[in-house]
C-alpha cells in the first residue's frame, strides 16, 4: 500500500476500529472457550467488543492465526499482526542471550537470529518482542538472561547483529524487531523486578542508553517502554524519556508499544488516579500500542468525545501501525510466510546452528590441566543436571522434541567409560549421609569426576529475581565431599544469571560455566569436556565474589583512596575488611585449550584527531598444538579528563581462529567518536589529552588533539 492509500483507508475505518488497531491482546483473548465472565476478559477488565478489532495478537499458535486471519479476510478487515516473544528460538532454542553475549561472535549471533525469526515466520508470526537490550550489572535481577551482559559497547554490537539478523530484509523468512524496554529498566532498587531505577544522568547517556540507540538505528520497527520508573517516573508516563528524547531527539517515527499492562500500571504507581487517566497520560507521551490492558479499549472514545484527545492524534498513531503492517508485508499477504502446518517446519539447519551456538557459548573459567577428558578416563557424572532435558530457558514457547539429556548423549556418543548418578531433588533438600557415602565412595573409584550443577531454569527470567544467588548450601555439600576424594572435579555450571560460586571455585580443579545452552547444549557440553570442541567463550557479565559486590562490573571509577595503594597498617582505603574487593571472575575471563600469545602492538600514530584515525594491529600466535579460536578485546584508558574517567573501557573486540602454531595479525580501527563521553558539563564530546590503548597485557599511548 502507498502512504495515500494508508490514509485513505483510515478514513474510511470507524472511531472504534481506530482504537483497535491500538490494541495488543494476549492469544487467550481469542480461543473459542473465552467468554465474558471469567479468564482474560474479567480479570483484565477488556470490553469483549474490542476483540474483533484488535490490531495485534501475542503468542498465537499457527492454527489460530490462520484462523483469525480467515475470519478477517471474509468480513473485510484489517489484518491481525501475530507478534511473539522470540528470545532465543522459536521451535529450535539457542543458547539464552546472555550465553550468547559471551561467544563474542557476531555473524554468530546475526545467523542464530536468522534462523530463530525464519522458523517464526513459517508459524505466522510477523513481528518479535526482542532484543532485550537492557544493560544488566545487578546479577540479582532474573532478566539477565535476556540481556547482552555489563558493558554497552558489546550491546551496541549485539544489538546490531541480532536485529540484522532476525529482520534482515523483510522478506520471507523474517520477523520484525522490537527493541525493549526503554529505557533503564534493568537496574531495579534490590535488583526485584519491576522496581524504580535510580541511574545517573552520566551513566544513563554513556552506559544504558547507547545499545538502545544502537538498535534503533540497526532499523528496528518497534520499540517497548519499560514496567519501571526512572528516578521516580514510570515509563509510559515519562515525557523527557518517550517524547522529548525518544520521539524528537533520537527521532524514532515508528510503533511505541507499552509493556504488558503497564499502562494501567500507572494507578499502581500512583501518578494517575484511575485508568481513563492512565489512558491519557501514556497517550499524550507518545504510547502508540496498548499491551495487555484495558486503558485504551476503554478510554480513548470517551476523552476524544470530551475533546481531551484529537481524532487526528488517533489518526497519527492508527497510521504508524498500519504502516508497519504494511511494511511487514502483512495487507498483501495476510497469512505472511506461514505454512499450512506447523508440522512441514524444517528445523535442521536451525538445530545444526544451535550445535554451534552452544559449543561457542560455554565458558571455561578455570582448568588444572584435567579438561580435556580423555577417552581412557573412567568418568563419573553427578548431579541434578544427569537427566534434565529442560535446557530451554524461561521464554521458550515450545518443547523442544530434540533435546536430549547429558545422560541420553552419553550413551550416544560413546566417548568413555562411564557411570552417572543422578540427584534431581538436590535443590529441595539435604543429601542423606547414606546417599553421600554412596557418591564419595564411587567418586573415589573414577579417573574424573563432572558435577552437573547450578540453579534451575525456572529460578531466572521475568519475576524471577532473587536475594540470594549463592550456589545452593545442599549442592555445596555435595561439591565438597566429592572432592574430599577426587581432586579431579569438573564443575559444570548451568544458570540464566552470574552466580556466586566462591565455595564451589575452592573445590573444582576445572570450571565451566553452560549458562542455559539449548536444544542441542548436552551435546556441546560433552563434545568440549571431551576436547571435540575447543571452548572459546568470554565472561559477558562479571561473576561476583559474594551478593555484597553487587552491582560488580569491570568499567568501575577510581576512587580518591584506591585499594591497590593500600598500606597495610593504614585501613583508610575503599575495600572491603571481610572480602576481596574484585569479582571471582571478571567480564573477558574465559579459557581455552590453545595456549595464545599476543605481541607486536602497534599504533599507525601517537597522535588521534577528528580527521585521522588510528590504526591498531596486534600479533597473536597459537604456540599450542590444538586448533583453537580466540576473543581479542581492545580496551582504552582515558587517562585524565573534567569527570572522572573508568580505568578501562571495551572499545573493539574480534574473534578469530588459529591452528596449531599459526600467527595472525588483527586490526582495529580507533576514531575520535570511540572517545566521547558526557563531560562535566553533561554534553557528550572527547576531551584532549592521552589515552592508553591495552591488548591482553601489551600497553601503548596515544595524545587526542
Amino acid at each position: 500500500m502507498t502512504e495515500s492509500e494508508i490514509l485513505s483507508l483510515i478514513k474510511k475505518m470507524s472511531l472504534y476500529e481506530k482504537i483497535g488497531q491500538l490494541v495488543c491482546l494476549g492469544g487467550q483473548f481469542f480461543s473459542s472457550d473465552c467468554d465474558t465472565l471469567t479468564g482474560p476478559i474479567n480479570n483484565l477488565g477488556i470490553d469483549p467488543k474490542i476483540i474483533p478489532y484488535a490490531g495485534f495478537a501475542s503468542n498465537l499458535p499457527l492454527e489460530s492465526y490462520r484462523t483469525i486471519q480467515e475470519e478477517k479476510i471474509k468480513n473485510k478487515k484489517i489484518p491481525i499482526m501475530n507478534v511473539c516473544d522470540v528470545i532465543h528460538g522459536y521451535k529450535t532454542m539457542f543458547p539464552i542471550p546472555l550465553s550468547l553475549a559471551s561467544s563474542f561472535n557476531m555473524p554468530l549471533i546475526k545467523k542464530c537470529a536468522s534462523l530463530w525469526a525464519k522458523e517464526a515466520s513459517l508459524c505466522g508470526v510477523s513481528l518479535s518482542f526482542a532484543p532485550m537490550l537492557d544493560l544488566a550489572r545487578d546479577p540479582r535481577w532474573g532478566r539477565v538472561m535476556e540481556s547482552f551482559g555489563e558493558d554497552p559497547y558489546l550491546g551496541e554490537c549485539y544489538a546490531k547483529a541480532y536485529i540484522n539478523g532476525m529482520q534482515g530484509n523483510l522478506k520471507a523468512g523474517t520477523v520484525g524487531a522490537c527493541v525493549k524496554h526503554f529505557a533503564g529498566y534493568s537496574l531495579p532498587e534490590g535488583g526485584r523486578d519491576y522496581q524504580m531505577s535510580m541511574i545517573t544522568e552520566r551513566v544513563f547517556n554513556d552506559y544504558y542508553l547507547p545499545p538502545y540507540i544502537s538498535g534503533i538505528k540497526a532499523g528496528a520497527l518497534m520499540v517497548m517502554s519499560g514496567f519501571n520508573a526512572l528516578d521516580f517516573v514510570p515509563t509510559c508516563a515519562n515525557q523527557s524519556l518517550i517524547k522529548e528524547y525518544l520521539i524528537k531527539k533520537v527521532k524514532f517515527d515508528g510503533v511505541i508499544i507499552s509493556d504488558y499492562n503497564a499502562i494501567h500500571e500507572l494507578v499502581n504507581h500512583r501518578v494517575a488516579e484511575n485508568d481513563k487517566e492512565a489512558c491519557l497520560i501514556a497517550f499524550k507521551n507518545g504510547i502508540t500500542v496498548d499491551l495487555m490492558s484495558d486503558c485504551y479499549s476503554n478510554y480513548l472514545e470517551e476523552l476524544i468525545k470530551e475533546g481531551k484527545v484529537s481524532e487526528d492524534e488517533l489518526d497519527k498513531n492508527v497510521y504508524k501501525v498500519l504502516s508497519l503492517k504494511n511494511k511487514l508485508g502483512i495487507f498483501d499477504s495476510p497469512y505472511r510466510f506461514s505454512l499450512e502446518d506447523e508440522k512441514d517446519l524444517d528445523t535442521k539447519e536451525s538445530i545444526e546452528k544451535s550445535y554451534e551456538a552452544a559449543a561457542e557459548s560455554m565458558v571455561l573459567l578455570k582448568n588444572d590441566s584435567i579438561l580435556p577428558l580423555k577417552k581412557k578416563n573412567r568418568v563419573l557424572f553427578v548431579g541434578p543436571f544427569v537427566k534434565e532435558k529442560g535446557f530451554y530457558g524461561s521464554w521458550s514457547l515450545y518443547k523442544d522434541k530434540n533435546m536430549s539429556s547429558i545422560e541420553k548423549c552419553l550413551k550416544e556418543l560413546n566417548y568413555s567409560s562411564y557411570d552417572v548418578i543422578d540427584t534431581p531433588d538436590i535443590f529441595d533438600r539435604s543429601l542423606y549421609p547414606e546417599e553421600l557415602f554412596y557418591i564419595q565412595k564411587t567418586a573415589s573409584l573414577f579417573d574424573r569426576v563432572v558435577l552437573l550443577i547450578g540453579e534451575r531454569q525456572e529460578e531466572s527470567g521475568e519475576a524471577s529475581s532473587k536475594g540470594n544467588i549463592s550456589i545452593s548450601s545442599n549442592i555445596v555439600e555435595l561439591v565438597k565431599k566429592v572432592y574430599e576424594v577426587n581432586k579431579n572435579t569438573v564443575s559444570v555450571i548451568f544458570g540464566g544469571r552470574p552466580l556466586v560460586l566462591t565455595d564451589i571455585d575452592k573445590e573444582s580443579s576445572a570450571l565451566l560455566y553452560a549458562f542455559i545452552p539449548g536444544t542441542m547444549g548436552s551435546r556441546a557440553l560433552l563434545d568440549i569436556l571431551y576436547g571435540k570442541k575447543n571452548p572459546s567463550a568470554r565472561l559477558p557479565m562479571s561473576l561476583p565474589y559474594s551478593v555484597g559486590q553487587i552491582p560488580i562490573y569491570y568499567q568501575a571509577l577510581p576512587t580518591g583512596r584506591p585499594g591497590y595503594n593500600k598500606i597495610e597498617e593504614n585501613k583508610y582505603y575503599s575495600h572491603y575488611i571481610d572480602q576481596p574487593n574484585e569479582p571471582l571472575y571478571s567480564f573477558g575471563c574465559g579459557l581455552s585449550y590453545s595456549n595464545f600469545v599476543y605481541s607486536d602492538l602497534v599504533l599507525s600514530s601517537d597522535k588521534l584527531s577528528k580527521e585521522k584515525p588510528i590504526k591498531v594491529s596486534v600479533k597473536v600466535k597459537n604456540i599450542s598444538k590444538i586448533k583453537g579460536k580466540e576473543i581479542i578485546l581492545l580496551y582504552i584508558r582515558d587517562h585524565f579528563g573534567s569527570v572522572t574517567r573508568p580505568d578501562k573501557e571495551l572499545k573493539g573486540f574480534a574473534k578469530i581462529s588459529l591452528s596449531a602454531g599459526e600467527e595472525k595479525e588483527v586490526s582495529f580501527t580507533i576514531q575520535e567518536r570511540d572517545l566521547r563521553f558526557s563531560g562535566i558539563d553533561y554534553k557528550k564530546k572527547s576531551e584532549p589529552g592521552k589515552f592508553s590503548i591495552y591488548i591482553e597485557k601489551l600497553e601503548k599511548t596515544f595524545e587526542l588533539i
